[in-house]
């Protein structure tokens, strides 16, 4: 091992010095056949640079030489020329949509191909991203990178034929196993809140930083037909997060619709709009069409008795004359008695047949109700969910363990504990009635136990917004109360799970008898509490 590192450090030539820093020393350097490589200095033991060395994929650097001794990691790698997506992004602005798709999709292939090999990057961020002149990409710098560890299947079975499918059909009796991670490494902003320090990252970890990465390079205002794939990415609860590399190419591909929301999105909304337009008409032509049908059909009916009316009339004043002319011994006065009397009717039926008509218009045109804007409002104002309709449970209280106090954070006076791998602290609001639930939150009371974190809020595709907010704070740092807020709504018959998560950079046992108080409410609901002891091993 000693002569490795040697032949690394004494065979090629220093031209110049790219970074140099914490996180290690990276150098351009010359072979003696005047090839140009990169020689890292990475300040950590037990990265997968040695198992990379053995792989090869277009989208990756080739590690030629890589060694280690008792506190260093020393490499060799290829020299890829290009420019770095952050670089781009602060020179030229935001990437286009179709762009970032296909740095999307390449990403997921070479995630894909990384995580057959059980390799987590842990720092996918646009620094560490080349851009080629012919669009290719190169995923760089795998200083915080770890390999994930996997039981065998059976006994014999060789680790190196586990793939992702595989690991993820794994029975809870042949889980991969999820240490706690010796180093805090990652870039914040991009690295998932699992990743400072109390949890195990797993693959999806890779897709969070991913998401962010789209994200950053679409901008923070960006809507479009990749929101839905971000959106996935960077789920604070990693069950609920892309999960491989094939869930997260079928998001991004290319579909129908998506002509309608990208470049000629505003010819593609105009002929909507003008569809729309042509529609509406149509059917108010209709509509006014029914309504002269209607009328014509009512003035008929009208203008049809009225003749009836006046003929009757008529006839009968023919019998009239021809009585009165036939019976000569009744009196001129009596014949003219007779004739006014059958004449009168006439204007008495027609007017009965005019407001027979005037009323059958007066229905077909009838007014619809006015509704007034106090009734308009309390139509729209949201309906009070009443006590017994809203249930709240915690869960994985009962299964913290302690661990070892010199791994980061450090907090003076309390003891760090952990969960189990993917048992953090939850809590579930299930909406059961029939109106929607506003703006829940959690509020968690801490005795003899404390967090320590920093206030987060993330906004998700349909600017809704999950926050955490750590106050009542000690002298070591620890907050003592928690408060998680989801703003948005939970629908009628469905839930909503709150994560102990983000933001949150370890967990501490301060006392002898730890407990947490829970206390949930929302805007339209009656506040409920419960109390949990917090049990650790």
């Amino acid at each position: 091992m000693q002569e490795a590192i040697r032949f690394i450090q004494d065979n090629f030539k220093p031209v110049a010095v790219l970074k140099d820093g914490d996180s290690g020393l990276t150098e351009l350097v010359i072979s003696p056949d005047k090839t140009v490589f990169i020689r890292k200095t990475i300040p950590y033991t037990g990265l997968p640079y040695r198992q990379m060395m053995q792989l090869s994929h277009p989208l990756l650097p080739k590690i030629y030489y890589a060694a280690e001794d008792a506190s260093r990691t020393y490499v060799i790698e290829q020299y890829v020329e290009g420019e770095n997506l952050q670089a781009l992004l602060d020179a030229k602005g935001n990437f286009s949509e179709q762009q970032v798709r296909n740095i999307g999709l390449q990403l997921c292939d070479a995630l894909e191909y990384l995580h057959q090999n059980r390799i987590l990057h842990r720092d996918i961020k646009t620094s560490n991203i080349i851009l080629k002149d012919d669009g290719a990409i190169r995923l760089l710098d795998f200083g915080a990178a770890r390999i994930v560890k996997v039981k065998e299947r059976h006994a014999g079975q060789s680790r190196s034929k586990d793939t992702v499918a595989e690991i993820a059909d794994r029975t809870d009796d042949e889980p991969f196993v999820q240490e706690q991670d010796t180093r805090i490494l990652g870039t914040p902003g991009y690295a998932p809140p699992e990743q400072y320090g109390f949890a195990a990252t797993d693959f999806r970890s890779d897709y969070y930083a991913l998401g962010m990465t789209l994200q950053t390079l679409l901008g923070n205002r960006y809507k479009g037909t990749l929101t839905n794939a971000i959106r996935r990415c960077v789920e604070l609860d990693p069950e609920r997060r892309i999960g491989s590399a094939q869930e997260l190419r079928n998001l991004l591909q290319v579909h129908w619709y998506d002509a309608l929301l990208r470049e000629k999105q505003k010819y593609a909304v105009l002929l909507l709009v003008l569809c729309l337009l042509g529609a509406g008409l149509f059917l108010w032509q209709r509509q006014e069409t029914k309504d002269e049908n209607a009328q014509r059909a009512v003035t008929e009916t009208a203008t049809g008795v009225t003749a009836e009316k006046e003929k009757n009339a008529k006839e009968e004043s023919v019998k009239v004359e021809m009585k009165s002319g036939g019976a000569k011994e009744n009196s001129g006065e009596n014949a003219e008695k007779t004739s006014g009397s059958k004449t009168e009717a006439k204007p008495s039926d027609s007017t009965a047949a005019k407001a027979t008509s005037s009323s059958q218009l007066s229905e077909q045109k009838q007014t619809p109700p006015i509704v007034s804007p106090s009734v308009k409002a309390e139509v729209s104002k949201p309906s009070t969910v009443r006590a017994g309709q809203i249930q709240f449970s915690s869960k994985n209280w009962s299964d913290l363990q302690k661990t070892e106090q010199h791994l980061p954070p450090i907090v003076a006076d309390a003891d760090k504990v952990i969960y189990s791998p993917g048992q953090w602290p939850k809590v579930t609001v299930a909406n059961n009635s029939d109106a929607v639930l506003q703006n829940p939150q959690i509020e968690m009371y801490f005795n003899d136990f404390g967090v320590l974190g920093s206030d987060l809020t993330v906004t998700d595709w349909n600017d809704s917004k999950v926050s955490s907010h750590f106050s009542e704070k000690t002298a070591n740092g620890l907050a003592h109360r928690v408060i998680l807020r989801f703003e948005g709504v939970v629908q009628p018959h469905d839930s909503y799970q709150f994560n102990l998560f983000g933001g949150v950079s370890g967990l501490f046992k301060t006392g002898a008898n730890p407990s947490v108080r829970i206390v949930f409410s929302a805007d339209n609901a009656d506040a409920q509490e419960k109390s949990y002891t917090i049990g650790i091993k």
